[in-house]
């Protein structure tokens, strides 16, 4: 017997949409782009789906999700799979809905750099969860994920629009526990050289800004790492020795200009998926290949979050330090670095993701 069959939750939803402030979130929007990560029996993305333009339900438990599938407007999708980072590749939202899942989520850390990423300027993450100070492992977890998330969308700690706790009174879940909300809005920009610049990307140890033509990727410090101002030095010199290499190449970025913590270089697009991927894709991979192969270029990894693609369907190859298989002389690995991305890309082409 499924222990799923027939589970529904009959709360009303409308309380609850007033309670976590969702209601006042969609407000601030126009037809938002939503996403609801383990969204359960839907009910959120049902009750929203009026007001978006479009809602995407993220749920692995089929039996749980399986009404909802069968009365879901035009506009809202559910994706009934495991949640992982990789399926907001590409992906943007104007507001990201996360309550009480982070504790079946992936680690917190990278967790935070992909939501981050597919967050609009301007949208909105509702993140809530339900056990703070009752499960240490929990807060932990909450606590890293609420630094990262802020590292990536703030300057400073100001960005938290809301925080607040929330007493348990539903029937279900009578357990005493306090409840914590908190909303964050991505309304960051910097000003540097003169020119204000948009928040664009967040990555391991740098955030990237965007204005007009050009990109800044600013290197910064993470608290708990040692030494990381050495490492940070050497991740500065090492992309930027590359994208010199590289100057007047096609497929590569063009460095404009470098500091102690920072490199500009031209716009390249968007992270390739499975949505903008151009027609003759394979070929200018191959070109890629030979190019590094031209450079002599030391192994490293390949994934394609490093591969961009712009509005015209230009290809180009960043953060050199990832590649790997550019020879196919490489011991006890005869892929070529065309071939591991065929692969890659064969793998993202196969996978039910959002886009």
């Amino acid at each position: 017997m499924n222990p799923f069959e027939g589970y529904q939750d009959h709360r009303p939803i409308e309380k609850y949409l007033a309670a976590y402030s969702i209601n006042a979130v969609m407000r601030s929007y126009c037809r938002p782009r939503v996403l609801d990560i383990g969204c359960n029996q839907g009910r959120y993305c049902l009750a929203l789906a009026p007001e978006c333009s479009e809602i995407v339900g993220v749920e692995p438990i089929k039996e749980i999700i399986r009404p909802a599938l069968t009365s879901a407007p035009l506009n809202c999708r559910f994706v009934v799979r495991p949640f992982e980072c990789s399926m907001l590749r590409g992906e943007r939202f104007d507001v990201i809905l996360m309550l009480a899942v982070l504790s079946h989520l992936e680690p917190p850390a990278l967790l935070a750099r992909c939501v981050a990423s597919a967050l609009h300027r301007g949208g909105t993450v509702v993140f809530l969860t339900h056990t703070m100070g009752c499960d240490p492992a929990t807060d932990i977890n909450t606590s890293r994920f609420v630094l990262e998330l802020r590292r990536f969308l703030s300057l400073n700690w100001e960005e938290i629009i809301e925080c607040r706790e929330l007493e348990s009174q539903d029937k279900q879940g009578a357990d005493g526990l306090q409840r914590r909300l908190l909303l964050f809005r991505n309304d960051q920009t910097i000003h540097f050289h003169g020119d204000t610049w948009e928040f664009h990307a967040a990555g391991g140890t740098s955030r990237v800004f965007r204005s007009g033509d050009r990109v800044v990727k600013l290197f910064e410090a993470e608290h708990d790492r040692i030494a990381i101002w050495e490492i940070l030095d050497k991740i500065v010199d090492d992309e930027a020795a590359f994208l010199i290499a590289s100057d007047g190449r096609k497929g590569f970025p063009r460095l404009i200009e470098r500091g102690k913590r920072y490199i500009v270089m031209n716009y390249c697009g968007e992270q390739a998926c499975r949505r903008n991927w151009p027609p003759d894709w394979e070929s200018q991979v191959a070109n890629i290949q030979q190019e590094l192969v031209r450079m002599n270029y030391p192994l490293g990894e390949v994934a394609l979050e490093n591969l961009m693609v712009n509005e015209a369907g230009i290809v180009s190859l960043i953060d050199p330090v990832f590649i790997k298989g550019v020879h196919e002389s490489e011991p006890g690995n005869p892929l070529t670095f065309a071939d591991r991305v065929a692969r890659l890309v064969a793998t993202e082409m196969q996978t039910q993701g959002l886009s």
